[in-house]
């Protein structure tokens, strides 16, 4: 067991209640990505992780030739009929944020299959995935209120927990949420990422300086302030000296 997974799995324990009953009596609040209890599934942790196990076993059988959610409903024990669908994506969810498990992939529409059988799905899953974003994105940017920079990052920051100091929203609990606890992945850690990426080339590069320029007073501590004004004070000084002895 790798470092990345044995942290998640403490994660896990310390987070997810052993019973649904936990939830519901508000004894713990329910994190993200959690269905236990919900639409059908069962209310106990263990039973749930057998209920995924079984569902993993038979996409996985049905190799490159994938299963329907109401039939997949059905052989799990679950409802089956017209909401068989919503019980079997969060029982996917789970599995993805907190098993760690993204081998199941899920067409709209279509049916679940098993990614490892399907050269090039994944990629095309991904693909399918990022355009509902970007499409539910633009409907959220241009019904909101505020540029639509604005909107981005409070998307991001939303569900990576950073909240505004007047929020009276209550923290994301959703999937993506969970997602992001799971891995430990923080504001910092986004802002990085942006960072190091603009930096790969000559345009970002060109931005990151506009924007430290712009914000220096934030983005510099004040001792490197007062130490670069010092130093531009020294050298004027110094020009000025040389430039009397050239006269």
């Amino acid at each position: 067991m790798d470092h990345t997974t044995a942290t998640l799995g403490n994660i896990r324990n310390e987070v997810l209640a052993d019973s649904a009953q936990e939830y519901t009596s508000h004894r713990q609040p329910r994190p993200g990505a959690d269905p236990l209890g919900l639409r059908g599934l069962p209310a106990e942790r263990a039973d749930l992780d057998a209920m995924w196990a079984d569902m993993r076993d038979r996409v996985r059988s049905c190799g490159d030739q994938g299963i329907r959610s109401a039939r997949l409903a059905a052989e799990i024990g679950l409802e089956p009929g017209r909401h068989a669908a919503r019980p079997i994506r969060l029982l996917v969810a789970y599995g993805r944020v907190w098993l760690r498990d993204t081998d199941i992939l899920g067409v709209p529409g279509d049916r679940y299959y098993w990614g490892p059988a399907r050269l090039g799905l994944r990629p095309q899953v991904i693909r399918q995935a990022r355009r509902m974003g970007r499409c539910y994105f633009f409907i959220a940017t241009l019904l909101g209120k505020g540029s639509t920079a604005t909107a981005a990052v409070q998307l991001v920051f939303d569900f990576m927990g950073h909240r505004p100091a007047d929020s009276a929203d209550p923290p994301p609990s959703d999937d993506l949420a969970a997602l992001v606890a799971s891995q430990g992945v923080t504001v910092a850690d986004f802002l990085e990422s942006a960072v190091t990426t603009l930096a790969e080339t000559d345009d970002g590069r060109q931005m990151l300086r506009g924007l430290t320029r712009r914000h220096a007073d934030i983005l510099m501590p004040r001792q490197a302030l007062a130490d670069l004004a010092n130093d531009l004070a020294a050298l004027r000084a110094r020009l000025l000296t040389a430039a009397e002895g050239a006269a």
